[in-house]
């Protein structure tokens, strides 16, 4: 039972919450037990980390606001009612008595925050920072307080970032086999630059050109670590630090990681300097300032070293009926004895696993060499591998980087046939790379065809006199090339005709893939009518990393049959219609998000060109509205793109008219 102050309600709230506690209370011990079966359901929880430097936001209190009907107005109670710099509260899973889960918080509105000074007594009065609009997602919450309230005398972010304070949500839910320790590295050092992260004993770059306010996770052996500071690119050493996961009982938790303080605190009111807090998600959490060490003999950025032996799965199958499934991979670990592992219970289309060393924790990769395996697709959110919607046998393994490709359809006669015969039923196609490392200035792309209804196809770099990457055929061919890490146009077409099929725009350097392998794979239908309305053609992007990142490459020319500009959704975010379209001076694009986060805006020609941004900044959750002046734009079509922080995109279309 946690220690926190217990939360004061007004009565008017006992009615509504006594149904909502017994239901919660029931499910959360049914979660507990498959949690504790499958090692794949992490428990919702809240832990507050304070990492505002300014001397004078140091201790404050937060307050939660929650607002319960028939009420309209937050109740506030005391979440961390004294909290300094560099601490954190224990990672709570509920305000007993009245709240015992936080899973009640997610049936109700959205929560506000006070951030308020210690001698606040009722969370709003002597508040210093208020945020809306925040909502706890399923597993571990973490809601750092970050940034300057006053930044007088504080030098600017190399980034042109806001250091506003505020609040932010992270919330992962990724289990953590017994073993290994769960990492999330953040950037909250207001003056530094890009900085990158690299994990000497792995010898493995773990971050790569993070910014302020930005993370990324990794899951690594539970073991003690050298931990090397960069920026510039990898050029300048900002300093190396042990991170002692054995002695900090890492086994099986996570830890955030987080650049703190300045780089140079004699431009920043003489604040504390930068270093590498690690805080644990345990229950109490004590935060570690990590010890500094000394520095390695060689810089590693020349090269980048690449997993000897992993293995992801990607979601390529465009059929509706599987657009989210679950993959499981099965073992033969005790004679006779076949054990499955979920590699995902909930992998929608068009993403990916992230990379996996081990088979469920239990057997390395590196043990399972030549050993033949089962892979089960099954529905959703399954709690075991069967029923399967199909079972594959023979699945093995080889050294280097394999992928697990899902391409085709469940039901063959509902969906148009291959134009060369091919056959198209939901399937497994394995890849494999050996490549051992790459260059830290390049990319290692693999093209493929995972388009049912297509002839085989070739990639085409619009402006560059290189030679067409294919032709690629539907579940067969695949191709490696390695690219300079750049930004990229693609054309896709049929061989030997100037038909383009679709453009789309492969941002590489913004998102960071120099050293990295990449899979790059065509995905959905040529003809969605003739395909149950499946999605059209698109490139996929897949990281072939510990994150898992994928995403896909947004389109800068639309075809006829997008002119309607209908409403695009996806990862948390809506984009409507502009209105009017076709416009002569003004316009108003309209887009909502699920919940708060990090976006910009860009108006783009048909070439790709950018001739308007709006800045990346915090929006809260809800709808929004951006007025776009184009009175100076040539008559034409143009592409309304919204991304988020995570990279990934919604798109509109927008007609100039003179």
């Amino acid at each position: 039972m946690n220690t926190l102050p217990e939360l004061s309600l007004k009565l008017s709230l006992k009615p509504f919450l006594k149904t909502i506690v017994h239901c919660t209370v029931a499910a959360f011990v049914l979660v507990g037990v498959t949690a504790q079966h499958l090692n794949a359901q992490v428990a919702t929880t809240l832990q507050i980390i304070h990492n505002a430097p300014e001397p004078s936001l140091s201790p404050i209190s937060v307050w939660a606001g929650i607002t319960a009907p028939p009420a309209t107005t937050a109740t506030f109670a005391p979440v961390a009612p004294n909290i300094s710099f560099r601490g954190a509260t224990a990672a709570f899973s509920g305000f007993p008595p009245l709240l015992p889960s936080l899973d009640i918080l997610r049936a109700l509105p959205p929560l506000q925050a006070n951030l308020t000074r210690i001698t606040s007594t009722n969370g709003t009065n002597e508040v210093i920072r208020g945020v809306s609009g925040l909502r706890i997602g399923a597993g571990a919450n973490f809601v750092i307080a970050q940034g300057l309230s006053d930044s007088t005398g504080y030098a600017a972010n190399p980034q042109g970032r806001s250091r506003s304070f505020n609040l932010n949500i992270i919330t992962d839910s990724l289990s953590i086999p017994d073993g290994t320790t769960r990492l999330i590295f953040i950037h909250g050092s207001t003056d530094a630059l890009q900085i990158d992260i690299v994990i000497r004993e792995l010898n493995r770059v773990v971050v790569r050109s993070m910014g302020y306010n930005e993370l990324i996770g990794d899951l690594i052996p539970t073991a003690d670590y050298t931990v090397d500071v960069y920026s510039n690119n990898g050029a300048t050493l900002v300093n190396s630090y042990l991170l002692p996961l054995r002695q900090l009982q890492g086994d099986g938790r996570r830890f955030l990681v987080m650049a703190t303080g300045f780089i140079n605190p004699a431009q920043n009111r003489a604040g504390p300097a930068f270093g590498l807090l690690a805080v644990p998600h345990t229950n109490p959490s004590t935060p570690s300032l990590l010890t500094t060490t000394t520095p390695p003999a060689v810089n590693p950025f020349g090269m980048m070293t690449l997993p000897p032996l992993s293995l992801q799965a990607v979601h390529a199958s465009a059929d509706p009926a599987a657009s989210a499934v679950g993959v499981w991979l099965g073992a033969m670990l005790m004679p006779n004895v076949q054990q499955f592992f979920p590699i995902s219970s909930n992998f929608p289309f068009r993403s990916a696993t992230q990379t996996i060393t081990s088979i469920g924790g239990v057997l390395p990769l590196s043990a399972a060499v030549g050993m033949s395996f089962n892979l089960n697709i099954t529905a959703p959110n399954q709690t075991t591998s069967t029923p399967a919607l199909r079972s594959f046998a023979g699945y093995s393994l080889q050294q280097g980087g394999n992928w697990a490709v899902a391409e085709g359809v469940l039901d063959t006669n509902r969906f148009a046939r291959n134009p060369d015969g091919l056959p198209t039923s939901l399937t497994i196609r394995p890849l494999v790379d050996v490549a051992t490392s790459v260059q830290n200035q390049q990319m290692r792309l693999r093209f493929i065809n995972s388009v049912t209804d297509s002839r085989p196809i070739e990639i085409v770099l619009r402006g560059i006199n290189a030679n067409p990457i294919g032709p690629l055929t539907y579940g067969q061919t695949s191709i490696i090339a390695d690219f300079p890490i750049g930004d990229y146009t693609f054309d896709v077409r049929y061989p030997g005709t100037t038909n383009i099929l679709g453009t789309f725009r492969a941002e590489f350097a913004r998102q960071n893939l120099g050293g990295k392998r990449v899979l790059i794979a065509a995905t959905g239908f040529i003809s969605p009518a003739r395909n149950q309305g499946g999605q059209p053609l698109g490139l996929l992007v897949v990281v072939n990393d510990s994150a898992g990142r994928s995403f896909m490459m947004p389109t800068i020319a639309l075809s006829v049959r997008d002119a309607n500009a209908i409403t695009f959704q996806s990862n948390g975010m809506t984009i409507n219609p502009v209105a009017p379209n076709p416009v002569r001076d003004q316009a108003t694009v309209s887009f909502s998000l699920n919940e708060p986060m990090q976006a910009e805006m860009r108006l783009m020609d048909m070439q790709g060109k950018t001739v308007w941004t709006l800045p990346a900044q915090r929006f809260a959750s809800g709808n929004h509205t951006q007025t776009l002046d184009v009175q100076n734009l040539s008559q034409g079509s143009y592409i309304v793109q919204l991304t988020n922080g995570a990279g990934h995109s919604v798109m509109t279309r927008l007609v100039v008219v003179r």
